[in-house]
């Protein structure tokens, strides 16, 4: 279910919702910033990912990087689909560390807002494309626009008014909002810009040749295997100190931290939890753990076409499915249980709401399903996308559930269709493995996102949507938590999502490669132009 936001969200305090970005160069002066749903009221200076690496970058000891990664989505286009290596080839206009809530200049030499829907951004002078082509404002405008026509990216758009929204000149583009969101300035960072010049010339979009204003250039993408980058020469900010990137698919985890020790990859992304015990601490290697706003959940499939459209069903499931496993199978106890359908530390978010969150109970799950008239054997399928960890997760429930005495079957599709079928709700999917995330660390962005934003679960509350929508609005702290009770409980009785575990990103590597904690710290995506080797 996609909804654009039905009634206006209340006026913002008009100091909260002024925001000055500026870049000055190398170097980071940041003020404190504002409390998460607050809008974006920090105000933050700095050019550490924008062409200005710092310290120690200027010189590396080895020129080229293999990064060994779970998967590739098939796609280079600019769209979020194309996860981390995108980044590397295309830039933002700023980006934003969710930690923080502070904001790294990357295209944009400044942003500030006037209003709480009017955002003026001037663009840093000589920026080009890896063809040639200049980095406009008109180029700003048509990106955004671009945005619209792929599945999960439109999400990071979805509020923006595309007719009100102009190049004043061309380095200045005025951004406007249909309607007060205090999402969506944090979302705008994960938007990827390009020039249309490239666009037009591109025969395939950009899928396979993509061109963007970003440190590196493709030299070869084979889907499913590898892609090659070249530093570009030409890069209108500072050169990266390693000039060639690889990104290695290497779908099995345990191959991955093989390819570590052999030296076939110099950094591992997606490490399972068993992988980086067994790194920690051993000479020779770095490890980091990054605790994320996220989290795992089963996502129900709330529509007339799915035995979850009945809410004992679904209470069931969750009675039946017993997180501490999850936690210690999939995630070798690296995390924590959820406490809701939400990361326990998102702001507005009293884990204590949920001492008692669906109790690991055979009994309860099992006459529960009785009530609701569903018989021994009933047939109920598991979709996920592939990745180890959501196929881990998938065949964790299917255990829980045959012991309860529901056919659980296992559903695998890759990860270009995932979000596309979920979309149907006539899939034939019951329940998905899921992850929900907040773009501001904020309670009531992440169950707005999960919930309605994706349309995925095909779940209808009207209660529940004006909540979301009023808390989303607020700045009060005491008025934040009092929404986000009412929330909670009506995510709790009525189970739309059964939050299992909170996430954490696991980055290990050769010690010889300098930044990833750096890197890691600031955000989720990996950004080559700030990593060397000594």
């Amino acid at each position: 279910m996609k909804k654009t936001m039905k009634k206006a969200l209340a006026a913002l305090l008009a100091a909260a919702l002024t925001l000055s970005l500026t870049a000055c160069g190398s170097g980071s002066d940041a003020t404190t910033a504002a409390p998460a749903g607050a809008g974006v009221a920090s105000s933050a200076s700095g050019g550490t990912f924008g062409g200005s690496k710092g310290e120690g970058a200027a010189v590396s000891a080895k020129d080229t990087l293999n990064i060994g990664i779970n998967k590739d989505n098939g796609t280079l286009a600019p769209v979020y689909n194309s996860q981390n290596p995108g980044y590397a080839i295309y830039e933002t206009l700023y980006m934003v560390d969710y930690n923080t809530e502070e904001y790294q200049m990357m295209l944009a030499e400044s942003a500030e807002t006037t209003d709480s829907t009017h955002m003026t951004v001037k663009l840093k002078d000589g920026i080009t494309d890896s063809a040639g082509n200049p980095l406009k404002a008109s180029d700003v405008v048509y990106s955004l626009q671009y945005a619209t026509t792929d599945t999960i990216s439109a999400m990071y758009v979805a509020y923006i008014d595309m007719e009100a929204t102009h190049a004043v000149d061309d380095l200045t583009v005025e951004i406007v909002l249909k309607e007060t969101n205090v999402q969506q300035w944090y979302q705008l960072g994960d938007v990827r810009i390009f020039t249309q010049a490239a666009m037009e010339a591109s025969s395939d979009g950009m899928v396979n040749t993509p061109v963007g204003t970003g440190p590196y250039k493709v030299t070869e993408y084979i889907s499913g295997s590898s892609i090659k980058m070249e530093a570009r020469d030409d890069y209108w900010g500072e050169a990266p100190a390693i000039k060639y990137v690889n990104w290695i698919v290497i779908s099995e985890n345990s191959q991955r931290a093989i390819a570590l020790e052999s030296g076939e990859i110099d950094l591992c992304l997606d490490t399972a939890a068993s992988d980086y015990m067994r790194f920690e601490g051993q000479e020779g290697y770095g490890t980091y753990v990054r605790h994320l706003f996220r989290n795992a959940i089963l996502e129900f499939n709330c529509s007339e076409y799915s035995i979850m459209k009945d809410v004992k069903v679904r209470q069931a499931v969750a009675y039946a499915v017993d997180s501490n496993a999850v936690l210690s199978t999939v995630f070798n106890g690296l995390g924590e249980v959820s406490n809701g359908a939400t990361s326990n530390a998102c702001a507005a978010f009293d884990p204590t709401w949920n001492n008692e969150y669906y109790p690991y109970n055979v009994e309860k799950a099992k006459a529960l399903l009785t009530e609701a008239g569903i018989a021994e054997g009933t047939h109920v399928t598991i979709g996920n996308n592939g990745t180890t960890v959501n196929s881990m997760i998938a065949e964790v429930v299917q255990s829980f559930l045959l012991a309860v005495g529901l056919d659980a079957e296992i559903m695998t599709y890759d990860n270009a269709t995932w979000s596309s079928v979920r979309q149907d709700a006539n899939c034939g999917l019951d329940i998905c493995v899921q992850v929900y995330s907040s773009p501001d660390g904020y309670y009531a962005g992440e169950i707005w996102s999960g919930v309605f934003s994706s349309g995925t679960n095909h779940y209808e509350n009207e209660e529940l949507y004006q909540l979301i929508s009023e808390a989303m609005a607020t700045v009060d702290t005491k008025k934040q938590l009092e929404l986000n009770k009412q929330i909670n409980d009506i995510m709790v009785s009525e189970v739309p999502g059964y939050g299992l575990v909170d996430m954490s990103n696991l980055y290990v590597w050769n010690a010889s490669l300098a930044g990833v904690e750096e890197m890691a710290l600031a955000n989720t995506r990996v950004i080559p132009n700030v990593l060397y080797f000594k």
